[in-house]
């Protein structure tokens, strides 16, 4: 077996709900999802506990033993994310509008029968791993000389089941093999995937899924409209340094994604804030 060079965690925040989206008088799923990686080499893999220990330490709390972002106050949220961004990893985050996608079929996802509650959240997970992967195919002889493989750790969710997602990413493959991909474009580079090497755990027993957690939730924080208040920028704008860019230095495109593509110069209201800060980067 190829040698493992990244670990990839991954987590989302807002649901995965699009047969029906809340609007301001009906009820439904949210706006919003984003899908969001830590990524790691995987010699700095056993550093993550240390680095969620100093995560909590920031907040200032002894009584947190499993990080969950969304109950962290404002100071404990810019504590962890700032924290978050001195540490030597890789942020990736998709992020998407759902209203362009309601009432969508994932008919790929469908013939290898992945469950329908979790259909929708594989093909987010295609997007994220289209970005890490050719993050990662990019760098991979830069960092050790040789094409690696890419270990990817899901957070345990409603509906996943890891057999079904290992299935749809080797349908995938093979569709990528006779250019038969349904979306023309995108594409994994499968130099670095090995679906043996796809995992699912629960939130709480790994702390780069609370990582992950921390990014995924730091950007829908500045996009849904959960309150009364506005979404809060802020802490999403505190990770930039750490989230990839290519070659040319760029973010878009590479360590942060939007679906659909044009909709970053088309959104307007409560989420612009954050969607122009990243666009433009």
């Amino acid at each position: 077996m190829s040698r493992i060079g990244y670990v990839a965690y991954i987590d989302e925040a807002g649901d995965d709900g699009i047969k029906k989206i809340r609007t301001k008088t009906e009820p439904g799923g949210s706006e919003w999802m984003v899908i969001s990686a830590v990524v790691l080499h995987a010699e700095n893999d056993p550093r993550a506990i240390a680095w969620l220990r100093d995560m909590i330490a920031s907040t200032g709390s002894h009584q947190i033993k499993h990080l969950h972002f969304h109950t962290l106050d404002h100071a404990g949220k810019i504590a962890v994310c700032k924290t978050l961004a001195e540490k030597d990893c890789y942020l990736f985050s998709t992020i998407s509008f759902k209203p362009t996608m309601e009432g969508r079929k994932n008919e790929a996802a469908e013939k290898v029968n992945i469950n329908k509650n979790a259909r929708f959240y594989a093909w987010m997970s295609r997007l994220l791993l289209e970005q890490v992967t050719n993050f990662i195919g990019q760098r991979t002889f830069l960092d050790y000389g040789e094409t690696t493989k890419l270990r990817i750790e899901f957070s345990d969710r409603g509906g996943l089941v890891i057999d079904q997602f290992r299935n749809y990413f080797s349908y995938l493959n093979n569709q990528s093999l006779t250019n038969s991909l349904w979306i023309d474009g995108y594409d994994l580079d499968w130099s670095v995937v090995d679906t043996r090497q796809m995992f699912a755990f629960a939130n709480k027993d790994r702390a780069g899924l609370q990582l992950a957690d921390t990014v995924a939730s730091a950007f829908y924080c500045g996009l849904e409209q959960l309150s009364a208040n506005p979404p809060n920028p802020e802490y999403a704008q505190l990770l930039e340094r750490r989230i990839a860019r290519d070659d040319r230095r760029t973010l878009n495109g590479c360590g942060i994604k939007f679906m659909p593509k044009w909709m970053p110069e088309r959104i307007t209201g409560h989420a612009k804030p954050l969607i122009d800060f990243y666009r433009k980067r």
